[in-house]
C-alpha cells in the first residue's frame, strides 16, 4: 500500500513537472517570438527609411502592423534643429533638420494557454546622420608663433598642389635648409625668411616680410607693415619669383645674376623703392617716395614713383619700360628704354605691367590688407562630440588612469579583430590622468585600425618612436587630441573680431614629440596649447616623411622635420544638421531589446 501511494506522489509530481516545463517552453517560445517580431518591426522601420531625403522623412513616423500574427507598434522620436530650437518630435516636419531617430517596437502575441496572458517584447535601436567629412586645411596652424628650422621640408600633398600652407596668428620664422610646400600666413605678425628657407606659394603677412641668405619665395609676398621697408630682400640671391606688395618700402638686394631679385612687379604703397648693388625687379617698379637704382640695378618694365623722385647712382641703371615721376628723373645715371615723364603726379594703375590680377582681398591698388584672421578650430569632446565620432564608425572605448608605463602603448595597438575582416575605428579616451599621456622610451606602436587617441592633459613621447601600420598596403589615420575644452583651457576673446583664442594652464596638456619614423600612417596633432618636436622625424631604415597636420597654440620645430601634407577627417568638427534635401545617410549606434 505503501509503495503503490509513493508511486502514485511520484506519478502525479512527474505530471506537475511536466506540464510546468511544457508552459515554460511555450512561454518562452512566445517571448522569443515577439522578439523577433519587434525586430522585425525595427528592420521593415529601416527598409522604410532607405532612400528618403531629410525633409521626407515625416512619411516614417509610428505605425502598426501584424507581423509574424503578432500586433506590432513603432513609435518613432525624431531629435530635431526646428528654426533653431533643438525639441523632440514624433513625426518631423518639412525644412526640419535631423539630429538622431530613435525608433521603439513593441510586439504583442496572442493569448497563452494555459496562463491566458499575452507577452510583449520591445526592440530599441538609435540613429544619428552620418556627420559629412570635415577636415582642417592647413599643413601647421598655430595661434601663436611659429619656429621651423634646421633642415625641415614642408610637403605638398601631391605634386603642383603647392597646399603645405602654414598659419599663425602670430608670426613665422624659417631659417636653415627648410623647403615649404605651400604658402605662409602670418596674420598678426611678420615673417622672416633666411638662411636657404624655401617657400614653394605665397607668403601674406601683417606685418614685415624679410628674406637674406639665399631664401626664396616662389609666389608672391603680400606684407601690409607700414615700416620703412615693409619687405626686404638683403642678400643677392635673395628671390621672390612672383610680385611684392607692401604699404611700406621695398629694400631689393637681390639680383637676376646671383638667382635672386624680384621677377614680377614691386609695389610701395606709401614708401621708397631701394635697389641695391644690381638689384633687379623684372616687371615693374611703383612707389610714392623714391625709386633710387644703385650700381647696375635693373627694372625690367616701367617706373612709376607717384610724389618723389627717381635717382641713379654710379652707372649701369636701367629701365626697360617707361618711367614717370612727380619729381625728378636722373636720366644721366639711368638709361629709359621708353617715354621719360618727370615732375607729373600720378596714381598708380589698376593693372600692372606685366598684367596681373591680385586677390581682391590684398587691397592692390590701394591699402594693402592683412590676412584675414582665422579662428583656431575648436576641436572639443563633448558627449555631442563623441556621438559624432560614433555616426562616423568610430567605437569608443575609455580608460581611467592608464597613462604610464605599458599602457598607453599597450592600449594604442590593441588588435580587436585579428582576423582583419571587420578593422573598426576606434575613440581612444584617456580619463583620470594627472599629467600627459607617456609613451615610453622607443616604444613601437604598430596600429591595427585607425585610431583617435583623446587625453586633456597631453601626450609626452620619449626618444625614438617607430608608428607604424600593421599593413603596410593600408594607411592608417591616428589622431593625438587634447581637446579645447579641456579643464585648465579658456577661449578669451580676440578684440574686434568675433573670434576667440586658447590659453592654457594646469592640467590642460602640451604635447612634446621627440622623434618619429613612420610608415603607412597619417597623423594629426591637435593641442589648444604647445607643440613641440624636439628632434623631428628620422628618415633612417625607409621611413616616410610625417604626413598628415599640426594644428596647436604654438608650434615649435626646431630640427629636420619633415612633413607631408594630408587632410585629416575630424567628425567632430562636423556640423550636426544636414542638407534637407539630401538622402538620410544615417549611423546605426545602438539596437537592443527591453526587458520586463
Amino acid at each position: 500500500m505503501g509503495i503503490m501511494l509513493v508511486g502514485a506522489v511520484l506519478t502525479a509530481t512527474l505530471a506537475m513537472v511536466t506540464v510546468y516545463n511544457t508552459t515554460s517552453t511555450l512561454e518562452t517560445r512566445e517571448r522569443l517570438g515577439a522578439l523577433q517580431s519587434a525586430d522585425a518591426g525595427i528592420d521593415l522601420t529601416l527598409e522604410m527609411l532607405e532612400g528618403l531625403q531629410y525633409d521626407e522623412l515625416g512619411t516614417v513616423c509610428g505605425d502598426s502592423f501584424t507581423l509574424n500574427n503578432d500586433e506590432v507598434d513603432v513609435t518613432t522620436l525624431y531629435t530635431v534643429d526646428r528654426g533653431g530650437v533643438i525639441m523632440p518630435v514624433g513625426c518631423p516636419q518639412p525644412g526640419d533638420m535631423t539630429q538622431a531617430l530613435r525608433i521603439e517596437s513593441t510586439a504583442t502575441t496572442t493569448a497563452l494557454i494555459p496562463s491566458g496572458e499575452p507577452v510583449t517584447r520591445t526592440a530599441v535601436a538609435t540613429l544619428m546622420p552620418i556627420p559629412p567629412e570635415v577636415a582642417l586645411d592647413k599643413a601647421i596652424f598655430s595661434e601663436g608663433s611659429t619656429i621651423i628650422t634646421n633642415n625641415s621640408k614642408l610637403y605638398e600633398s601631391e605634386p603642383g598642389e603647392n597646399d603645405a600652407h602654414v598659419y599663425s596668428n602670430g608670426g613665422v620664422t624659417c631659417r636653415t635648409q627648410v623647403d615649404a610646400g605651400g604658402s605662409i600666413y602670418a596674420a598678426q605678425g611678420d615673417v622672416v625668411i633666411e638662411n636657404t628657407c624655401e617657400i614653394g606659394n605665397s607668403v601674406w603677412a601683417s606685418g614685415k616680410v624679410s628674406l637674406s641668405s639665399q631664401s626664396s619665395v616662389t609666389g608672391n609676398v603680400y606684407a601690409a607693415s607700414s615700416d620703412t621697408w615693409g619687405i626686404r630682400l638683403d642678400n643677392s640671391n635673395s628671390y621672390i619669383g612672383g610680385s611684392a606688395l607692401t604699404n611700406g618700402g621695398i629694400f631689393n638686394a637681390g639680383r637676376q645674376s646671383g638667382g635672386g631679385g624680384i621677377l614680377r612687379t614691386a609695389f610701395a604703397r606709401t614708401g621708397a623703392i631701394a635697389l641695391d648693388n644690381q638689384g633687379t625687379i623684372g616687371g615693374s617698379a611703383y612707389a610714392r617716395g623714391d625709386i633710387g637704382l644703385q650700381n647696375g640695378s635693373a627694372v625690367g618694365r616701367d617706373a612709376v614713383s607717384t610724389a618723389g623722385n627717381i635717382n641713379g647712382q654710379n652707372n649701369g641703371n636701367t629701365i626697360g619700360g617707361y618711367a614717370r615721376a612727380g619729381g625728378t628723373i636722373d636720366t644721366s645715371r639711368v638709361t629709359v628704354t621708353g617715354t621719360v615723364t618727370p615732375n607729373s603726379p600720378s596714381s598708380f594703375p589698376g593693372v600692372p605691367n606685366p598684367a596681373e590680377a591680385f586677390p581682391a582681398s590684398v587691397g592692390y591698388p590701394a591699402n594693402i590688407q592683412p590676412p584675414p584672421r582665422e579662428q583656431m578650430p575648436r576641436l572639443t569632446m563633448s558627449e555631442t562630440d563623441i556621438l559624432l565620432w560614433q555616426a562616423a564608425g568610430y567605437a569608443v572605448e575609455r580608460y581611467d588612469n592608464q597613462c604610464t608605463g605599458n599602457a598607453p602603448k599597450n592600449i594604442l595597438t590593441t588588435d580587436n579583430d585579428p582576423s582583419g575582416v571587420n578593422d573598426v575605428p576606434r575613440l581612444v579616451i584617456f580619463e583620470n590622468c594627472t599629467a600627459p599621456v607617456y609613451f615610453n622610451s622607443n616604444d613601437q606602436l604598430n596600429v591595427h585600425s585607425d585610431v583617435a587617441m583623446v587625453s586633456n592633459t597631453g601626450f609626452y613621447t620619449q626618444n625614438l618612436h617607430k608608428v607604424y601600420s600593421d599593413d603596410l598596403s593600408v594607411r592608417r589615420d591616428i589622431h593625438w587630441i587634447v581637446p579645447g575644452d579641456a579643464p585648465g583651457v579658456t577661449w578669451n576673446p580676440v578684440g574686434g573680431t568675433g573670434q576667440t583664442r586658447p590659453t592654457c594652464t594646469s592640467p590642460a596638456g602640451n604635447i612634446t614629440v621627440d622623434k618619429l619614423k613612420v610608415w603607412s600612417v597619417n597623423l594629426l596633432w591637435y593641442t589648444p596649447c604647445t607643440f613641440n618636436w624636439s628632434n623631428g622625424t628620422d628618415l633612417g631604415g625607409g621611413s616616410e616623411p610625417f604626413t598628415g597636420q599640426i594644428y596647436a597654440g604654438q608650434v615649435n620645430l626646431p630640427n629636420a622635420t619633415e612633413l607631408k601634407m594630408d587632410q585629416m577627417p575630424v567628425p567632430s568638427l562636423a556640423d550636426s544638421s544636414v542638407d534637407p534635401s539630401s538622402v538620410a545617410d544615417m549611423s546605426l549606434l545602438a539596437r537592443f531589446d527591453l526587458h520586463d
